[in-house]
């Protein structure tokens, strides 16, 4: 039946494939499907000629050059609000986290001078005394940045703060919240409403003086989609209990003068979502996030706080305007990742969301839609089944393409016009297939002989090489026109396929192709050089460095009498490939010592803006890691760059890393074990002490030598690739080990290496790692949120103390954690003492 009507029965099992697929939701085409939505989003977004409200008074790189390093003193920021009340601005919202005092060491001293002087000289009622310490609280008033700002934000009555949230389990409610956070949230959102919000556990507020004198204070908790991009608003959040607005929500409250005890949210088991802010509906999915409208970013006026501070900008910019203060500098903010712009700032994302409040003109996707969604599948698999097969090709092709345009039309239509988001991927994909499937097996079934499809099947099988060799894809040439018969136009395209792998470097494969050649005609061209050539380079050279010399064609030459150098190493073998590139056995033929060289090539890693900023932290770090001397630390004796190859040559070690000893049928000795961890916390200890952090502690980059000596290594090179991103977007890092800190952006230190060496040694004791997930999103949320099962669950052997000792370790609250590596390695040699009496004892013999 099925050979009989090809066509139909494969036009119903994609149908029904595609028809699974979007009940699962499958990753990687939802990751396709914000693509499209991306693309759209870029099409409905407002141009220059959209009025706003809103000014964004920017903390970028040329302020923060002029002004000194960040943090500033508070006192700018005081001064900034001053100047903004001056100015008749309507609304302020000052973005950055000020969650921990400012005491400078000018206004402790002021302190101590006024404690010892009352003490001195308790009558101060008159003369000389009094004057004194009237000078000395005046002073103090002056130093104190933080009551400068509490002032200044008190004086403009309309300045909104910033609250973060670590986000987590639902919490049980708690009625003793701070009164801060109470008269801040909404708190006649009660009952079901609050199980529909996402969770918070912990707030990160700014100080009380603060926070007493600002308007309102908002969340800033941002929810990135699986793809990395941030395309929705989290409006409210529950926190033990009480429903929590957005820093955007927030504002917009306080624009339109709404009170916030007078906005109604609404639940699902309402029939409906969302929020109503006034007259204003504002739709939004069961989470109470809503999609946001973003708008070109030249809608919104922006000013360098350098300029604005020194008066360099008009009073009429910033008369009654709502106006943002952020952060945008290198280093500082973390860029949001939005259809409209990769690199977004903060602040710029601020706006988007507090602009698509006001104004309106969501982006909304009912509970309808999936339903839709499934009749147009159902209704493209009918068109598949019933209607192509029955139709010509040139029919069946204008067809095809009229059902594809109408989809894709409708998509757009309705996401930039209305505002509805109907998801277009699954119907495109299952069309544009199913299209391919019919029409490919009604021409193989009844338009070709037998006799012509071999024939046709040799040509195609060419050209899809030829056209895979000009995508790059050789392998898949290769293998199509190894089904193509030899005749002499074979010969010359399989030789030029040769050449192609020998410009990418592929050596081996190049004498794969060559020798392919060889097999019809050994005496083609100069086949049998270059495979004797190449074979000898394939075990030694480094291309594209001083090692060879290059013909008018591209094509690298080789010369065996010359070895390849890296600066002034010569290359021995190579020895293996790590995260970073490839690493090398080298000599200094100066002192005639071996040497381990990494390479690692920054222009294909980064993005060509980015390059030059690496290279030079990573050649800093690497400097600072030279001079660490520790006998469980690889020591560094020299870094440098050779063309575009970046490279660290390092003490030449004899073993093998940890990674194959973190497997379950194949770990070490419990004792083994301790006394490895043990030695590694004390080499990070020492590392710590000299200002270094590892920050990628990992099985992989802990060596066991021979002679059973540890060895830390890559120490410098983890935070110059984890300080930008790469072409597409990724940080560099091993996730599976980082701290919840560093997994989260925030600053590390030491304590984030004791974090990882935790996570390791729970590994090699037990040959699993303590956070495992299928996808980053929900890594991210065990590293940050749970608690990993004891190690003894997995192995039975571990003691109690070591368990201790992992959990301590593993403690999310830096705060809490080991403060020092080598508390960590003192704790541990304890065991192993423990460990070995024990063993002692039993080997005595009986009294």
């Amino acid at each position: 039946m099925f050979f009989k009507k090809p066509a139909l029965w494969l036009a119903v099992l994609l149908s029904v494939i595609f028809l699974i697929l979007a009940f699962i939701r499958i990753g990687f085409l939802e990751s396709l499907e914000l693509t499209t939505y991306d693309l759209r989003m870029r099409l409905r977004a407002g141009g220059p000629g959209i009025k706003t409200d809103i000014a964004v008074v920017d903390i970028d790189d040329d302020s923060i050059t002029k002004l000194g390093r960040w943090p500033w003193p508070r006192s700018l920021l005081a001064r900034m609000i001053e100047k903004l009340k001056e100015k008749g601005t309507r609304l302020i919202g000052l973005n950055v986290m000020l969650s921990e005092a400012e005491v400078g060491e000018g206004l402790k001293l002021i302190e101590e001078l006024k404690v010892v002087f009352t003490s001195s000289f308790p009558d101060q009622g008159q003369g000389p005394a009094q004057a004194f310490v009237s000078k000395l609280s005046e002073a103090r008033d002056r130093l104190d940045s933080d009551g400068r700002l509490a002032k200044a934000i008190g004086g403009a009555g309309n300045v909104v703060l910033p609250v973060f949230f670590d986000m987590g389990d639902f919490p049980q409610p708690d009625k003793n919240l701070p009164e801060t956070l109470m008269k801040n949230g909404l708190v006649q959102v009660q009952g079901s409403v609050l199980q529909y919000l996402y969770p918070a556990k912990k707030a990160t507020a700014p100080i009380s003086i603060l926070s007493d004198k600002a308007a309102a204070l908002g969340h800033i908790n941002i929810l990135p989609d699986t793809d990395g991009g941030v395309r929705r608003e989290l409006l409210l959040l529950n926190y033990k209990g009480l429903a929590f607005p957005s820093y955007s929500l927030k504002m917009a409250l306080l624009a339109q003068g709404v009170r916030p005890d007078t906005v109604k949210v609404f639940s699902p088991e309402e029939g409906r979502e969302g929020l109503r802010i006034g007259q204003k509906a504002v739709p939004t999915n069961p989470n109470l996030d809503f999609f946001i409208t973003f708008t070109d970013a030249k809608v919104f006026p922006k000013f360098s706080f350098f300029d604005v501070i020194n008066d360099k900008v008009e009073a009429a910019a910033f008369k009654d305007k709502v106006v943002l203060i952020g952060v945008s500098a290198t280093g500082v903010d973390i860029p949001q990742i939005t259809p409209l712009d990769k690199h977004m700032s903060t602040s710029m994302f601020m706006a988007n969301t507090l602009h698509n409040l006001l104004t309106g003109g969501f982006i909304t996707r009912s509970g309808l839609m999936d339903l839709i969604e499934l009749v147009i599948l159902l209704a493209v698999g009918v068109f598949l089944s019933l209607v192509l097969p029955r139709l010509k090709a040139r029919s069946g092709a204008l067809a095809s393409g009229g059902v594809l345009i109408a989809i894709i039309g409708v998509g757009v239509y309705l996401f930039v016009g209305p505002g509805v988001w109907l998801k277009i991927t699954y119907p495109v994909l299952l069309n544009v297939l199913g299209y391919a499937a019919v029409t490919t097996s009604r021409y193989f079934v009844t338009e070709v002989g037998r006799d012509k499809a071999e024939v046709e099947s040799a040509e195609v099988n060419r050209m899809l090489g030829l056209s895979f060799q000009s995508q790059g894809q050789l392998d898949m040439a290769f293998d199509k026109f190894r089904r193509v018969p030899i005749d002499e136009g074979m010969k010359d395209i399989l030789y030029n396929l040769a050449l192609d792998y020998e410009r990418k470097r592929m050596l081996n494969k190049a004498v794969a192709v060559y020798q392919y050649i060889g097999e019809y005609d050994e005496k083609f061209k100069d086949i049998a050089q270059k495979i004797k050539k190449l074979t000898v380079a394939s075990e030694t050279m480094i291309f594209g460095l001083g090692g060879g010399a290059r013909a008018e064609d591209g094509t690298l030459l080789i010369d065996e009498t010359t070895k390849p150098t890296l600066g002034r190493y010569e290359i021995v073998k190579e020895l293996g490939k790590g995260a970073m590139g490839i690493v090398y056995m080298g000599r200094d033929p100066k002192i005639g010592r071996e040497t381990a060289i990494k390479t690692i090539r920054f222009s294909e890693d980064f993005e060509a803006e980015e390059a030059s900023k690496i290279k030079e932290q990573f050649f800093r770090e690497a400097e600072t890691a030279g001079l660490l001397s520790h006998p469980n630390i690889v020591t560094i004796y020299d870094a440098g760059e050779d063309h575009d190859l970046s490279y660290i040559a390092m003490e030449y070690l004899e073993g093998h890393d940890l990674k194959d000893h973190a497997r379950p049928e194949n770990l070490l000795p419990m004792r083994e074990v301790l006394r490895i961890v043990a030695d590694v916390a004390e080499a990070l200890g020492y590392a710590h002490q000299k200002g270094v952090v590892h920050r990628d502690i990992k099985p992989a980059n802990i060596m066991l030598l021979k002679n059973g000596l540890a060895k830390v290594t890559d120490f410098g090179i983890a935070r110059a690739m984890s300080s930008s991103k790469t072409k597409t977007g990724v940080v560099k890092g091993t996730p599976f080990y980082m701290s919840p800190e560093q997994i989260t952006g925030k600053k590390v230190d030491g304590r984030s290496d004791i974090y990882s060496l935790g996570v390791v040694l729970y590994e090699l004791l037990s040959g699993v790692q303590p956070f495992r997930a299928d996808d980053l999103t929900a890594l991210i949320y065990k590293i940050t949120a749970e608690e990993p099962d004891p190690v003894s669950k997995y192995n039975s052997k571990v003691p109690k103390a070591v368990n201790q000792i992992i959990e301590k370790a593993l403690t999310k609250d830096r705060e809490k954690r080991y403060q020092k590596a080598e508390q960590m390695a003192e704790h541990l040699r304890i065991v192993i003492r423990k460990m070995d009496e024990l063993a002692s004892k039993k080997q005595q013999p009986a009294a």
